[in-house]
Protein backbone atom coordinates (compact mmCIF):
# COMPACT_ATOMS: atom_id res chain seq x y z
CA UNK A 1 0.00 0.00 0.00
CA UNK A 2 2.93 2.23 0.81
CA UNK A 3 4.48 1.75 -2.59
CA UNK A 4 1.57 2.61 -4.26
CA UNK A 5 1.09 5.46 -2.31
CA UNK A 6 4.59 7.06 -3.09
CA UNK A 7 4.63 6.16 -6.74
CA UNK A 8 1.47 8.16 -7.23
CA UNK A 9 3.52 10.87 -5.80
CA UNK A 10 6.25 10.33 -8.00
CA UNK A 11 3.58 9.98 -10.86
CA UNK A 12 2.11 13.80 -9.90
CA UNK A 13 5.76 15.27 -8.99
CA UNK A 14 6.80 14.09 -12.56
CA UNK A 15 3.71 15.35 -14.16
CA UNK A 16 4.05 18.76 -12.27
CA UNK A 17 7.42 19.39 -13.40
CA UNK A 18 7.17 18.40 -16.97
CA UNK A 19 4.21 21.04 -17.39
CA UNK A 20 6.33 23.69 -15.80
CA UNK A 21 9.27 22.90 -18.18
CA UNK A 22 7.05 22.94 -21.05
CA UNK A 23 5.40 25.79 -20.43
CA UNK A 24 8.26 27.67 -19.47
CA UNK A 25 10.34 26.30 -22.63
CA UNK A 26 7.50 27.46 -24.87
CA UNK A 27 6.92 31.17 -23.10
CA UNK A 28 10.88 31.89 -23.86
CA UNK A 29 11.27 30.27 -27.68
CA UNK A 30 7.88 32.61 -28.77
CA UNK A 31 8.07 32.25 -32.51
CA UNK A 32 8.87 36.10 -33.88
CA UNK A 33 5.89 37.61 -35.69
CA UNK A 34 6.60 38.20 -39.33
CA UNK A 35 7.67 41.93 -40.23
CA UNK A 36 4.60 43.96 -40.80
CA UNK A 37 4.74 47.03 -43.81
CA UNK A 38 1.72 48.50 -42.57
CA UNK A 39 2.38 50.26 -39.05
CA UNK A 40 -0.04 51.10 -36.34
CA UNK A 41 -1.52 54.15 -37.98
CA UNK A 42 -3.07 51.97 -41.06
CA UNK A 43 -6.41 51.86 -41.84
CA UNK A 44 -8.39 49.82 -44.40
CA UNK A 45 -10.73 51.73 -46.54
CA UNK A 46 -13.17 48.90 -48.58
CA UNK A 47 -15.08 50.98 -51.89
CA UNK A 48 -18.60 50.33 -53.19
CA UNK A 49 -18.38 48.41 -56.74
CA UNK A 50 -17.93 50.96 -59.45
CA UNK A 51 -18.69 50.84 -63.14
CA UNK A 52 -16.60 52.04 -64.98
CA UNK A 53 -17.42 52.28 -69.09
CA UNK A 54 -15.10 51.24 -71.80
CA UNK A 55 -14.92 52.82 -74.22
CA UNK A 56 -12.69 52.24 -77.66
CA UNK A 57 -13.03 54.13 -80.93
CA UNK A 58 -16.06 56.10 -79.57
CA UNK A 59 -18.33 52.88 -78.86
CA UNK A 60 -19.30 51.67 -75.68
CA UNK A 61 -17.45 48.04 -75.84
CA UNK A 62 -18.82 47.10 -72.03
CA UNK A 63 -18.03 47.96 -68.45
CA UNK A 64 -15.59 47.23 -65.63
CA UNK A 65 -17.63 46.26 -62.20
CA UNK A 66 -14.59 46.79 -59.58
CA UNK A 67 -14.42 46.94 -55.80
CA UNK A 68 -11.09 47.89 -53.95
CA UNK A 69 -9.85 48.13 -50.39
CA UNK A 70 -7.08 50.59 -49.60
CA UNK A 71 -4.83 50.59 -47.23
CA UNK A 72 -4.07 54.19 -46.07
CA UNK A 73 -2.47 56.34 -43.55
CA UNK A 74 -4.93 57.02 -40.69
CA UNK A 75 -3.69 60.53 -39.56
CA UNK A 76 -3.50 61.60 -42.51
CA UNK A 77 -6.76 60.72 -43.83
CA UNK A 78 -8.33 62.14 -40.38
CA UNK A 79 -7.00 65.51 -41.89
CA UNK A 80 -8.50 65.72 -44.92
CA UNK A 81 -11.42 67.73 -45.36
CA UNK A 82 -13.01 65.10 -47.12
CA UNK A 83 -13.51 61.18 -46.79
CA UNK A 84 -10.64 59.72 -48.13
CA UNK A 85 -12.75 57.11 -49.81
CA UNK A 86 -14.01 60.04 -51.79
CA UNK A 87 -10.94 60.81 -53.62
CA UNK A 88 -10.12 57.11 -53.71
CA UNK A 89 -13.20 56.36 -55.87
CA UNK A 90 -12.72 59.52 -57.68
CA UNK A 91 -9.18 58.99 -59.37
CA UNK A 92 -9.83 55.15 -59.43
CA UNK A 93 -12.43 55.81 -61.70
CA UNK A 94 -10.74 58.41 -63.65
CA UNK A 95 -7.46 56.08 -63.71
CA UNK A 96 -9.35 53.39 -64.73
CA UNK A 97 -11.01 55.18 -67.73
CA UNK A 98 -8.34 56.80 -68.82
CA UNK A 99 -6.20 53.56 -68.62
CA UNK A 100 -4.55 52.90 -72.38
CA UNK A 101 -2.26 50.21 -70.96
CA UNK A 102 -4.79 47.69 -70.12
CA UNK A 103 -7.49 46.48 -72.34
CA UNK A 104 -9.95 45.52 -69.84
CA UNK A 105 -11.72 43.18 -72.99
CA UNK A 106 -8.85 40.99 -73.02
CA UNK A 107 -7.35 41.98 -69.30
CA UNK A 108 -4.08 39.80 -68.00
CA UNK A 109 -2.58 38.84 -64.89
CA UNK A 110 0.11 40.50 -65.74
CA UNK A 111 -1.98 44.16 -65.62
CA UNK A 112 -3.20 44.03 -62.29
CA UNK A 113 0.22 45.44 -60.48
CA UNK A 114 0.27 47.80 -63.15
CA UNK A 115 -3.51 48.79 -62.82
CA UNK A 116 -2.75 49.25 -58.54
CA UNK A 117 0.40 51.17 -59.66
CA UNK A 118 -0.91 53.58 -61.57
CA UNK A 119 -4.03 54.27 -58.86
CA UNK A 120 -1.68 54.20 -55.96
CA UNK A 121 -0.55 57.15 -58.37
CA UNK A 122 -2.96 58.98 -59.18
CA UNK A 123 -4.42 59.18 -55.24
CA UNK A 124 -1.48 60.26 -54.16
CA UNK A 125 -0.61 62.99 -56.33
CA UNK A 126 -4.34 64.68 -56.29
CA UNK A 127 -3.54 64.26 -52.36
CA UNK A 128 -0.09 66.23 -52.42
CA UNK A 129 1.29 63.10 -50.03
CA UNK A 130 1.17 59.72 -49.44
CA UNK A 131 -2.00 58.80 -48.42
CA UNK A 132 -3.20 55.51 -50.21
CA UNK A 133 -0.32 52.70 -49.29
CA UNK A 134 -1.36 49.77 -50.84
CA UNK A 135 -4.52 48.69 -53.17
CA UNK A 136 -6.25 45.37 -52.48
CA UNK A 137 -8.54 44.17 -55.65
CA UNK A 138 -11.72 42.70 -53.74
CA UNK A 139 -13.69 42.18 -57.38
CA UNK A 140 -12.56 43.07 -61.14
CA UNK A 141 -14.73 41.97 -63.85
CA UNK A 142 -15.60 42.49 -66.95
CA UNK A 143 -19.46 42.75 -68.70
CA UNK A 144 -19.57 43.53 -72.43
CA UNK A 145 -22.28 45.72 -73.53
CA UNK A 146 -24.05 42.43 -74.81
CA UNK A 147 -24.04 40.57 -71.40
CA UNK A 148 -24.93 43.73 -70.07
CA UNK A 149 -28.31 44.33 -72.23
CA UNK A 150 -29.15 40.42 -71.44
CA UNK A 151 -29.04 40.72 -67.71
CA UNK A 152 -32.57 40.06 -66.38
CA UNK A 153 -34.09 43.40 -64.98
CA UNK A 154 -35.80 43.60 -61.81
Amino acid sequence: MIKLLISGLWVCVVTLLSSYVAVSWQSGHTTPLAPQKASATTDAIKTRMISVPVIVDGALQGYVMAQFIFTVDAKLAGRLPIKPDIYILDETFKTMYSEEKVDFRHFRKQDLPKLSKRIVESVNARIGSRLVEDVLIQELTYVSKDQARSAPRH
